[in-house]
């Protein structure tokens, strides 16, 4: 499936694309005219496997510095201990671009290096066992601009 939205969480469009690819292939699988879609810094696109073997990527239709992006919101829950590891619950209000799980010390071993989040998404972050004298109070979600997030 390919979504177009805009940051701000306004469809644009959407399609559902058949297509069926080798392990490791890259191929252009999808296009619109400019005319269609109206490519700018404001939008982007979500590409999504409905069965879930192939992960979510996205394509900005502007540069980086351009994009509306830190203007997303986090709900977060951590639940866990540092022993047996942690379970990061989040809740993207807004498009919330390059979120990750951060700690000030070195160790942390988590099971993604970071997240894109669209408005309303929900994901979790897991952990192995945390570093020695790290607790889960130690652990910060952070996105584009290095806003951190409170866990609850």
């Amino acid at each position: 499936v390919v979504d177009v939205a805009t940051f701000d969480g306004v469809a644009v469009i959407s399609h559902d694309v058949p297509v069926q690819l080798a392990g490791g292939a890259s191929q252009v699988v999808w296009s619109a005219p400019a005319a269609f879609i109206e490519p700018g810094p404001d939008r982007f696109a979500w590409v999504s496997d409905r069965t879930g073997h192939t992960p979510d990527n996205r394509f900005f239709f502007g540069r980086l510095k351009d994009l509306p992006l830190g203007k997303g919101d986090l709900d977060v829950e951590i639940t866990g201990s540092a022993e047996s590891g942690v379970r990061v619950s989040l809740l993207s209000r807004g498009y919330s671009y390059f979120t990750r799980l951060t700690c000030d010390r070195p160790g942390l071993v988590t099971d993604t290096n970071y997240i894109d989040l669209r408005d309303g998404e929900r994901a979790v972050i897991t952990t192995g066992p945390l570093p020695s004298e790290v607790s889960p109070r130690d652990l910060r979600i952070t996105t584009w601009g290095s806003r951190q997030h409170p866990a609850r």
